[in-house]
């Protein structure tokens, strides 16, 4: 079965190349100029896999990322554009809730392989939400022991349902998968971005300081400890 993609480039001349480009590795486009048309046709949920462009002339693709994820849209989403270099792209794409950034100035087979990349990561995110996942972990603010819940984009804090963003999720499991050790930097880095890791360890203490947030109340169960992180266990 082929991908299904569905582009939002509002320049009709990079949407048109762009769509050739894909169609021509054997994924299926489904590309818009329009963002009202755009949200449409995303809300139906008819496709494997969204692509924004980040400088559209009436807003940001970024905002149009929060719209999605906003609405409860999980899937993959990839933010692109030749403005930016990597590490900034990549910072502004994952600050949205976008799983990656795409330089669409690179050779039409490495979109094609970024695609499949994010489509088969999100097939192995979906397969391990099958299987929920229970902690148990100490607070040190409160000194009191929480149940932890994953499932999906969620995680539930004794009944209380928070929403997170994929890499808020994926630092989180990464942290709660070992559980009473000190994660480094580093190993959080090569974990969670894999080939892409940060050169700036300052990448891993903004989404720390994000996940916290997120987390509220139960934040302290992430502890700051020399050279990374680490969650207690009860």
């Amino acid at each position: 079965m082929k991908t299904r993609i569905l582009l939002l480039d509002d320049d009709p001349l990079m949407l048109r190349a762009t769509t050739r480009a894909l169609e021509s590795e054997g994924i299926e486009v489904e590309g818009y100029e329009n963002v009202d048309d755009f949200m449409r046709a995303a809300r139906k949920r008819d496709h494997d896999a969204i692509l924004i462009d980040w400088c559209l002339r009436k807003c940001e693709g970024t905002d149009v990322c929060v719209q999605l994820r906003s609405e409860g849209d999980e899937r993959p989403i990839g933010l692109i554009s030749s403005k930016l270099d990597a590490e900034h792209g990549r910072d502004i794409a994952e600050a949205a809730g976008a799983n990656c950034y795409i330089d669409k100035s690179a050779p039409e087979s490495n979109l094609a392989d970024e695609i499949r990349t994010l489509v088969r990561s999100a097939e192995k995110r979906q397969r391990r939400v099958l299987t929920e996942k229970t902690f148990r972990c100490r607070t040190l603010a409160q000194d009191a022991v929480i149940t932890l819940k994953l499932h999906g984009g969620h995680v539930t804090l004794s009944n209380v349902v928070v929403r997170l963003r994929p890499k808020e999720m994926e630092v989180f499991e990464a942290l709660l998968d070992r559980s009473g050790q000190v994660v480094s930097k580093a190993d959080l880095a090569r974990v969670v971005w894999g080939s892409r890791a940060p050169l700036r360890t300052s990448i891993v203490e903004t989404w720390i300081c994000r996940l916290r947030t997120a987390l509220g109340p139960a934040a302290s169960v992430i502890e700051t400890a020399p050279g990374g992180y680490r969650i207690a266990q009860d």
